[in-house]
């Protein structure tokens, strides 16, 4: 076994557990209880990551339909500029996430809260809770439980790995309902005109003649990472495929670095959008982009939400987040019993990945991708 260096332990997710404790306050706090169907305002509060925020859309979106109450939402910044742009949402405020990334610039201002019937809980920070504290409510609906069953669930079938529920239905237990049907993008976000004319302030993506391959190589755990010199191999490779533009998106500067590195050994241009859109636009340009490469992570879960044909690359931990479209196909060359929180395994998963497993993935996709 490999000995276990910090680096091991994705410790930005040991952070979750931090929900726990405030969570319990809240609930030993009194009016915990069902949704309430009559509330005229509710308050959702889902402050964690990009990733878990869109895995939650679809559970959302079913709540938004079933209810006639003014709904607000408490959301991480870096997902404000998206949020904005949801249907049915009336007011977004943000908090920290639990994570406290370093991409989370959140400054303080002036918000003015109501008074409201419901609170929804699913993901909870030290901010958020600050929040809760000092506002008014008649009844709260913690996810807590849920999660909790759901951990239990996770633990006694990690051999599986595979074909496990999914945390996508987990959270429509959270919320009380029931899937009437698959949710679509553009059910759940609305973009203006001025949205559209934001985006074009980028020369290279007014080219239709190539067609748009977002690359993500970051993430916050080094064990999700894929090597640089594979990623240059492989677009060197789908360079020859036909004609396209590799565009690489983030929000760190690790990822700004990774751009660097690949793009100054390759023969060809590529593009970045790293550091240089927010949420919304980056999620605006992908819905009108054509293929998505990358490891797990937020844009990730933007692809395959928007249909988006995608490659995605996984790294150790059960796979509860798997797409559910044609469109999205995954790589998974774990064999051990690590998670998202730990890696015991002396070779990385991601390092059993070839680029010929990535060229084959993607060919598949070029051939039966449904636009």
């Amino acid at each position: 076994m490999a000995r276990l260096t910090t680096n091991r332990f994705n410790l930005e997710y040991f952070r979750m557990f931090r929900e726990v404790p405030l969570m319990l306050r809240l609930r030993l706090g009194g009016r915990h209880g069902r949704i309430l169907k009559e509330a005229r305002r509710i308050l959702i509060v889902n402050n964690g990551l990009i990733g878990e925020f869109i895995t939650s859309l679809p559970a959302v979106r079913h709540l938004l339909d079933e209810t006639d109450a003014e709904v607000d939402i408490i959301v991480s910044p870096p997902l404000e500029p998206l949020v904005k742009r949801m249907i049915g949402i009336n007011t977004v405020f943000t908090r920290h996430s639990v994570y406290h990334r370093d991409t989370e610039q959140w400054t303080n201002r002036r918000e003015r809260f109501n008074h409201y019937d419901c609170v929804v809980v699913l993901q909870l920070s030290r901010d958020s809770y600050n929040v809760l504290k000092d506002i008014g409510y008649r009844r709260i609906k913690l996810a807590l439980g849920t999660y909790m069953k759901y951990v239990v669930y996770i633990a006694g079938n990690i051999r599986a790995k595979t074909n496990l529920k999914q945390l996508e239905d987990v959270l429509f237990d959270a919320l009380e309902v029931k899937r009437a049907k698959k949710v679509e993008f553009d059910e759940v976000f609305r973009f203006s005109g001025k949205d559209h004319e934001k985006i074009a302030r980028f020369p290279f993506l007014r080219d239709t003649a190539s067609r748009k391959v977002f690359i993500h190589t970051g993430s916050g755990w080094q064990f999700k990472h894929w090597r640089k010199n594979r990623w240059v191999e492989l677009l060197r490779i789908i360079h020859t495929l036909g004609r396209f533009q590799f565009i690489f998106v983030g929000g760190t500067e690790k990822e700004a670095a990774d751009f660097h590195d690949i793009g100054r050994q390759l023969p060809f241009e590529v593009y970045s959008l790293v550091k240089k859109v927010d949420l919304g636009e980056l999620a605006l340009m992908m819905k009108n982009g054509h293929y998505f490469i990358g490891v797990d992570s937020g844009p990730r879960h933007i692809a395959h939400f928007q249909n988006l044909p995608s490659v995605c690359l996984l790294g150790p931990g059960p796979k509860i987040y798997s797409p559910r479209n044609r469109n999205a196909v995954i790589i998974d060359r774990s064999k051990c019993l690590c998670t998202n929180l730990f890696c015991y395994k002396k070779e990385r998963c991601m390092d059993r990945i070839g680029v010929g497993d990535v060229v084959n993935k993607f060919e598949t996709i070029l051939d039966d991708a449904v636009f």
